[in-house]
């Protein structure tokens, strides 16, 4: 970069049409595409509208596929089960649980207004796709056997499309985008809630910490119990029989 700048100081002025000449190039290649689509027969020509209108229907079907949220939906679940966990055992003004409610109420505003927008822009370029393709029956209808009078209209519905197509491009980017966004954030608060869920679960005793407490005596007198033979108590307990062996 810096040796591209040095170049364009040396050379002046003389440097900067070459410094647009990639832009022109592609603009140039473009406007070439658009002239070859153009001088196509009529009845090409409409085959190409109607498989491009197909195209940018499909296209469109995608995007709108995206805003369902399937692909975050299963983290968004699990934060809310997590959150209603946290207020469950710790109360409703647990610190932690609000921290949680509120990146969750922060992660559905922002994804809520993006996919507002990306919706609004489907509903438009669809009705345009739409009234692009009654254009198209119109004219293959009207004109049939004589397209070459439909040339100038077929012209302006290709140039037409042509703007809708970066339109179409311009709001997958959006989208994509704004899953990415919204999956990235579920995930942050599903990992977060995750931790502060296990912290929350109240420790079970162990049967090993409650045997501890028994008295040396009660021990001993839980193994007599479970014990399959007799087992002495001790030789020194009061209620021991007393057995005379003399005769």
């Amino acid at each position: 970069m810096k040796s591209t700048c040095l170049s364009l100081c040396k050379q002046g002025w003389f440097g900067v049409p070459l410094c647009f000449l990639g832009i022109a190039s592609l603009a140039f290649s473009q406007l070439v595409q658009e002239a070859e689509i153009e001088s196509l027969p009529p009845d090409q020509q409409v085959q190409f509208i109607n498989s491009k209108i197909k195209d940018l229907n499909g296209r469109l079907k995608l995007v709108q596929n995206g805003q369902s949220g399937n692909s975050f939906l299963l983290k968004r679940e699990s934060s809310i089960g997590n959150l209603n966990q946290l207020f469950s055992t710790n109360g409703k003004n647990d610190s932690n649980a609000l921290s949680i409610k509120e990146m969750i109420d922060q992660a559905d505003q922002t994804w809520e207004s993006r996919s507002s927008e990306i919706s609004q822009g489907v509903t438009s370029i669809d009705s345009r796709l739409s009234e692009a393709n009654l254009i198209l029956n119109d004219l293959k209808e009207n004109f049939a056997g004589r397209l070459d009078e439909a040339a100038p209209a077929l012209n302006v519905l290709q140039e037409n499309l042509s703007r809708t197509e970066s339109e179409v491009d311009a709001l997958s980017n959006l989208s994509k985008n704004a899953v990415t966004d919204a999956t990235r954030a579920y995930s942050i608060i599903q990992n977060e809630s995750d931790r502060l869920a296990v912290k929350a679960v109240p420790t079970v005793p162990t049967e090993t910490s409650n045997a501890g407490n028994y008295s040396p005596k009660a021990k001993q007198v839980a193994n007599v119990i479970n014990a399959k033979e007799a087992v002495p108590l001790g030789a020194s307990s009061r209620f021991s029989p007393s057995i005379n062996t003399d005769a």
